[in-house]
Order: C-alpha cells, then structure tokens, then sequence
C-alpha cells in the first residue's frame, strides 16, 4: 500500500495495535513489511529513500 510519508507510522502504529507485526523494516522509510495474525503480509510504501 502506498501512503504519504506523514501517514506511514501512524498506520503502521494502528495495525500493531491492532494485532499485526512487523515483518522487516530494514528498508524503512521506503517499504515496511508487516503481517496480521493469520500471516497475511502488506508492504507499507512511501517515495522517501527511493534509489
């Protein structure tokens, strides 16, 4: 999902809270991988740090 960089974490933020993990965030703010209890995996985007 792509999102504006000033919404990254707060949505990140909300599906922790929600039950989900992160995945990997060693790519951040480019792309963090996060997945919700079942496995379910989405990549949360944004234009910052893009080669």
């Amino acid at each position: 999902m792509w999102l504006a960089p000033e919404q990254a974490d707060s949505r990140i933020t909300a599906a922790v809270t929600a039950g989900g993990t992160v995945v990997d965030d060693s790519h951040a703010p480019a792309f963090t991988v996060l997945a919700d209890p079942d496995g379910n995996r989405v990549c949360v985007c944004t234009a910052l740090d893009r080669d």
